[in-house]
């Protein structure tokens, strides 16, 4: 009788409504979401500037909540106009790009668009990097 006390039993139960059966219901609905992706591309060359577009994809089917994205250009003295899918801050050459109210979630298997204007220089001004949530972007000229 010693054996059949309430220590087993209630051990026993709790680690699993603990653990288990609660990671087993957020599969549910519930999951993370998956690592967001970004394809950078030069959309059109003028005489002192380039149009720029950034598909941010997610590849999960769970939708991603907010995202930051950051371009680092060549130089200082380039800037970056006409922001649209964005909200950009500078920082030196380092541009920060943070969601608008209608780009703040990107849909489960969908994607959303950032676009804008670098300006001020005939060569030479595409970005030297460019990440999402900390990971390279595809599509960065070498």
């Amino acid at each position: 009788e010693q054996g059949r006390g309430p220590v087993p039993g209630p051990a026993v139960e709790d680690r699993p409504s603990g653990g288990c059966t609660a990671g087993q219901a957020r599969e549910g609905g519930r999951r993370a979401p998956a690592a967001l992706g970004a394809d950078f591309a030069i959309t059109d060359n003028a005489l002192l500037s380039y149009g720029a577009t950034v598909t941010i994809s997610n590849p999960g089917p769970v939708p991603a909540p907010g995202w930051t994205l950051v371009v680092t250009l060549p130089r200082e003295s380039l800037g970056v106009s006409g922001v649209e899918g964005a909200q950009a801050s500078r920082d030196g050459a380092v541009w920060t790009f943070v969601p608008d109210p209608n780009t703040g979630q990107v849909p489960g298997s969908a994607s959303v668009r950032v676009t804008f204007r670098v300006n001020g220089s005939l060569t030479g001004a595409a970005p030297r990097a460019c990440t999402i949530d900390g990971v390279a972007c595809s599509g960065v000229p070498n």
